[in-house]
């Protein structure tokens, strides 16, 4: 059904946004929190 198509093209397109997170993250990957501007006052309460 219609439905069924437009439910599809949005699990693909969730699976595509998810895969360019994933490679943003591995990209910061090389320093440690001390490197991320933010980070440490992002993670306090």
């Amino acid at each position: 059904s219609h439905l069924d198509d437009v439910v599809e093209l949005l699990r693909l397109a969730d699976l595509d946004r998810i895969e360019v997170e994933d490679d943003d993250i591995v990209e910061w990957q090389g320093g440690g929190p001390e490197d991320w501007p933010g980070l440490s006052e992002l993670q306090e309460p």
